[in-house]
């Protein structure tokens, strides 16, 4: 029996499955501390390198529950 059957019967009987989400709280804000300027203005375009670098930083889970961390920056010219 494939999934796709398994799918067919559990949406005529009106059943769901259920996967309980991981909760992962990555930010915790301070309303006190000051908030930077966005000095790209949005534009992620540059006329030559070594212009405008933007970054950013993902949180990847691992199998024993927590997080690693990658970090890139970008020549927005490239």
């Amino acid at each position: 029996m494939n999934h796709k059957r398994v799918a067919r019967v559990m949406r005529s009987l009106e059943l769901f499955g259920y996967s309980k989400k991981r909760k992962v709280i990555t930010t915790v804000s301070d309303k006190t501390k000051t908030v930077f300027p966005d000095l790209v203005g949005r534009k992620f375009t540059a006329d030559k390198p070594n212009q405008v670098y933007v970054g950013d930083i993902m949180y990847l889970p691992i199998a024993d529950g927590s997080n690693m961390y990658l970090a890139t920056v970008i020549d927005c010219y490239s």
